[in-house]
């Protein structure tokens, strides 16, 4: 089990965010029961399969054991610095983990030791099949699976119970149950989950194991994408600023360019290419890219507009600005020698309102006026 097919399979079974399985994750490996969280293998150590191969045939029998089985080129691209993730112990298993951990790390341990042994079991055997059901002159097809050898799925249930299909002979009776009609429309394409996007990212050759996570809660926090009801979307500030970036530096914010920097850094690694060489190349590339954007890209930003009152703080001129949720603002155009801010024109120059009745508790002579804070909030002075 590699980094990313953890934390896709834990939003399958658990609905979790990949944060939340790395969370999990790394608190099991802490305590030592679970190898190392961050790797692109799904191989594992000999000594593993040593401890697993007499726990199988014992527990499960002998027919159900095949070993590992990972095609060559698999992990060609991989660092090779970490095995796939697994249980440490073969025999910690998850009956007697249930009395030593809790919450989200039971669950994830669970998933881990099931789904590392169901690796080594032999192929279940599954057939795709189409029933047709008759009544009258109508006729029904119902599609779905039939189990034939059920091997790993004893461990792992990875049959949709839905599309799960009886045995059915030719002239079966089906019982009666109550028929109804359903409309339907053509839907668009559904939207990517967090699991979806790691796993783009591995497809793609972006970024590491360890990257994937944090790649993804960095756009949260910026607010480049929201998170509803499992489902990713592209906030406005995210769409601007992923126009900005394609206009340009075409060419270099693309998951090609990305994937091939990937490759390169590996040729570091390796020593094939040195450091030097290697930021020799990218700077060549990027360099005339970074300048005339340096140049272009403040003509495409909006200008600010004079707002008709001066700086409370330094007298300068005030003007409208817009925030990264492009809502309007006050700030000074002495700005950064001045970082004076405000919501609203009221905030700074509050109109007085009718002189109350009230007189002023430390003179006594004058009446007290209603006037606004610069929050907005009603207070009273002279």
């Amino acid at each position: 089990m590699t980094t990313s097919s953890m934390q896709q399979l834990a939003s399958n079974l658990y609905g979790w965010a990949p944060a939340r399985t790395q969370k999990a994750a790394q608190e099991l490996y802490e305590k030592g029961k679970i190898t190392y969280i961050r790797t692109d293998l799904s191989i594992f150590s000999q000594e593993f399969l040593d401890a697993a191969k007499p726990y199988i045939e014992k527990i499960y029998g002998k027919e159900f054991y095949r070993g590992l089985n990972v095609p060559a080129d698999k992990n060609k691209d991989s660092q090779g610095a970490h095995e796939g993730i697994r249980q440490t112990d073969i025999n910690f298993t998850p009956t007697k983990a249930s009395s030593e951990l809790e919450g989200d790390n039971l669950k994830l341990y669970k998933m881990i030791y099931n789904y590392a042994l169901a690796a080594l079991f032999v192929p279940a055997k599954i057939k795709d099949t189409d029933i047709i059901i008759q009544n009258g002159d109508y006729h029904f097809k119902v599609s779905g699976h039939q189990v034939i050898y059920e091997s790993f799925l004893q461990l792992t249930n990875d049959i949709d119970p839905d599309k799960k299909l009886p045995a059915f002979k030719v002239g079966d009776k089906v019982n009666d149950k109550e028929l109804y009609f359903e409309e339907k429309e053509t839907q668009p394409p559904q939207r990517y989950s967090e699991a979806g996007l790691v796993k783009i990212m591995e497809n793609s050759g972006i970024g590491r194991p360890s990257t994937f996570s944090p790649t993804i809660e960095t756009l949260k926090k910026r607010e480049y994408i929201k998170i509803e009801k499992k489902s990713v979307y592209v906030t406005e500030m995210g769409m601007k600023l992923n126009n900005l970036l394609k206009n340009y530096f075409e060419g270099i914010f693309v998951p090609e360019y990305t994937a091939k920097m990937e490759a390169n850094l590996d040729e570091v690694s390796t020593g094939k290419i040195t450091e030097l060489d290697f930021l020799n190349n990218f700077w060549k590339e990027f360099e005339p890219v970074a300048l005339k954007a340096a140049k272009e890209i403040n003509k495409d930003k909006p200008k600010a507009e004079n707002a008709g009152a001066k700086c409370p703080m330094c007298g300068k001129e005030l003007v409208w600005r817009l925030n990264k949720k492009d809502q309007k603002f006050l700030a000074c155009s002495g700005f950064p020698k001045c970082r004076f801010t405000a919501a609203s024109l009221d905030a700074i120059n509050p109109k007085k309102k009718t002189t109350s009745e009230i007189p002023c508790p430390i003179c006594g002579e004058g009446h007290m006026v209603e006037r606004k804070s610069k929050k907005g909030e009603t207070f009273w002075r002279m």
